[in-house]
């Protein structure tokens, strides 16, 4: 994840945090020049790009020998890509995605996408998938094919995508190593601010709240003396920590961020 990111759940937005378990009903959204990875309880990954919302509409898995997975998701806006996991050759997956007007229904998988511009664009990167909109039924089945729907007209033909148009795509949603990524397992913490008292850190973070930022307190004790810090912990490089704490510095006014290892 990069942020800023929120989830919205129940009319309530909050700043996405790493490893929150999300739940049906959940809205995403992703803010300017942000990045947000899902992975599903079957292991496939949804990556979203910035300015995006996705919504978690159902998600379900058969109690059953099976395993079946099911789930139907939301592009309500902003790029994203799905990409399959390997499933054991008895399970089964069932997986739509509505990407604004058209609807890609999806047994296995790598497809791209978004809701943007006026038009919905689906395109398959690998595998096949079937794409509903209006009156139509298409099938995706070569690699690098693409349906687009735009809003205030009809679809035209299936189009080949140009390798270098279709990386450029794929761009949109893919994590950027050294930007400010955070993950569930990331070792590095940047240590915003301290105040003596919890209290006098109360302003900065309702700001980071509402800019998207997700930040914890924690206590510490330097020469005897107790202090309250605010921190962001679970970035995946020290270079990822930094960047954001420039970002936050900047934008916030703090003093000099510094970045340590989770003890």
């Amino acid at each position: 994840m990069r942020f800023p990111a929120w989830v919205e759940r129940a009319g309530v937005a909050r700043p996405l945090e790493t490893g929150v378990r999300l739940e049906t009903g959940d809205v995403l959204r992703t803010g300017a020049g942000a990045r947000a990875l899902l992975r599903l309880d079957e292991g496939s990954v949804v990556k979203l790009g910035a300015e995006a919302r996705f919504a978690i509409r159902e998600v379900r898995v058969a109690d059953d020998q099976w395993g079946s997975f099911s789930a139907l998701f939301d592009v309500l806006r902003g790029a994203f890509r799905f990409t399959t996991a390997s499933l054991g050759a008895q399970r089964r997956r069932d997986v739509t995605i509505a990407v604004g007007a058209v609807t890609a229904g999806i047994r296995g998988t790598d497809i791209w996408g978004r809701a943007r511009g006026g038009e919905d664009l689906v395109a398959l990167i690998e595998g096949q998938v079937e794409i509903r909109h209006a009156d139509r039924v298409v099938r995706l089945e070569q690699p690098a094919s693409a349906y687009v729907a735009p809003r205030d007209g009809d679809a035209g033909p299936v189009s080949v995508v140009e390798a270098a148009q279709l990386a450029a795509w794929a761009g949109e949603t893919e994590p950027i190593a050294g930007s400010g990524l955070q993950h569930a397992d990331g070792i590095w913490v940047l240590h915003l601010a301290a105040a003596r008292e919890a209290a006098g850190l109360d302003g900065l973070v309702r700001a980071l709240q509402e800019a998207g930022v997700a930040p914890r307190l924690e206590a510490a004790e330097v020469d005897g003396v107790a202090w309250t810090r605010a921190v962001l912990p679970g970035f995946a490089s020290r270079a990822d920590a930094l960047a954001v704490g420039r970002a936050l510095r900047e934008r916030f006014a703090l003093p000099e961020p510094w970045v340590s290892t989770a003890r």
